[in-house]
């Protein structure tokens, strides 16, 4: 039977992503208590922020169809089929293919429904990254689907004891994930544009768009792996590339934590001069402390990721290379879901910021 753990785990980690690059048009605005200050600016980034969740609502969604606990049910009965037979197997795959639909055409409709985001008189680089944003996603969500859809038609011909053209299938599933990741970092360029230098979250969002060029190389390997192929070879252009992403991801770090510290200075400057301000600067405060938070689990994901690049240069067959990569895999998962619940934590601050 063809590989099926390692594309499943890839796309898991990959859609983790796709909900962050949205942060940027709610967050830096608080860097600068002029703003701060300003009461139809903070209208505007409330409603934009509510906008954003909704945004943040269907990208939950769409990471749900590839819910890894669900996933690793089937791959368990894949596993057991010499004991059990094809029945449990197409009976699990049944199961989750009627539910995938179900989602799937959840997910449509509210794509659809979903209105233009809201503009902001302050700042025509932030509508111009919404606008971005929102047009980026279709992709997003259409290559993700797809994906999951090329999972499905792998599962069905399992299932009834058919591998003929899975292999095939798998390489297709991860080829439209990897349209779903460039279409973040397109995202992502367009949102930098907006964000000043001295904010954190220029540093947290160069932080994501390494994580999305390292998961890029990741998935040319999970293509080795399905192939079979073993060489470390073959690998090691891709290793470099990841190398590379993680010595970038190092590099923010240390001026992300400094950008925090300046800017909540200045927020506190704002409040002692300003005494009208108290509240809302508070309220900035509060939503940049959970920056630290977030520049912490980014540390872990980069040594995860450390972790990762040292079993892929190991010589070895890709078998036993997989079952080392699992294991970094489970904290990698952990560290992701606390990004993705601070993420989702920050918008709900914004969108009652002042209140």
């Amino acid at each position: 039977m063809p590989t099926l753990a390692k594309p499943i785990q890839f796309l898991h980690t990959a859609l983790m992503s796709f909900t962050l690059s949205i942060t940027v048009i709610c967050s830096f605005i608080f860097s600068s208590p002029a703003l701060a200050q300003q009461s139809k600016a903070l209208d505007e980034v409330r409603e934009l922020a509510t906008w954003s969740q909704e945004y943040s609502a269907i990208m939950d969604d769409l990471f749900a169809l590839f819910d890894i606990e669900q996933l690793n049910v089937i791959l368990e009965h894949a596993n057991d089929l010499d004991t059990n037979g094809l029945e449990s197997f197409e009976q699990a795959v049944k199961l989750w293919s009627e539910n995938l639909d179900v989602n799937i055409k959840n997910i449509e409709k509210r794509t659809a429904k979903l209105a233009e985001p809201p503009k902001v008189t302050f700042s025509k680089k932030i509508n111009k990254a919404n606008r971005d944003t929102k047009e980026q996603m279709e992709t997003v969500v259409n290559s993700s689907i797809e994906s999951a859809l090329h999972l499905k038609t792998a599962f069905g011909r399992l299932a009834k004891g058919d591998d003929s053209g899975v292999i095939e299938i798998l390489i297709a599933q991860q080829d439209a994930a990897g349209i779903a990741i460039q279409a973040e970092i397109a995202m992502i360029n367009s949102a930098l544009v907006a964000i000043p230098k001295s904010n954190p979250n220029r540093q947290f969002q160069l932080l994501i768009l390494a994580d999305d060029k390292y998961a890029l190389s990741e998935l040319e390997l999970t293509k080795l792996s399905i192939l079979e192929i073993s060489t470390l070879e073959a690998r090691t252009p891709f290793i470099l590339e990841m190398e590379k992403q993680v010595e970038t991801s190092k590099s923010l770090i240390a001026p992300g934590l400094a950008a925090i510290d300046k800017t909540n200075s200045a927020l506190k400057r704002g409040m002692k001069f300003r005494p009208s301000t108290t509240k809302i600067n508070q309220d900035a405060i509060d939503i940049l402390d959970t920056f630290t938070e977030s520049f912490e689990i980014e540390t872990g994901i980069t040594q995860t990721k450390s972790e990762a690049i040292k079993h892929y240069k190991l010589d070895e067959p890709v078998e036993e290379i997989d079952l080392l990569i699992e294991q970094t895999d489970a904290r990698y998962f952990e560290l992701l879901e606390r990004r993705f619940a601070l993420f989702d934590q920050r918008l709900a601050m914004i969108a009652n910021m002042g209140k």
